[in-house]
């Protein structure tokens, strides 16, 4: 949330809308009460993946 206020007192316009999003493995019920009353934030969970394919190496040294 400071880099929201930050932005919100040096780079933003006066009417200029300014938003946050949170980005986690996981939110925790601790951070999402903490935003629940905070107007303007979002919260996203991300979820990876990896699969290899191996490759052929025909015809090489």
């Amino acid at each position: 949330m400071r880099y929201v206020a930050w932005i919100r007192k040096h780079q933003a316009d006066p009417n200029q809308q300014v938003r946050g999003i949170i980005v986690a493995r996981e939110i925790s019920e601790d951070l999402l009460l903490a935003c629940s009353l905070i107007p303007d934030v979002k919260l996203y969970e991300y979820q990876l993946s990896l699969s290899l394919k191996e490759i052929q190496r025909e015809g090489l040294a």
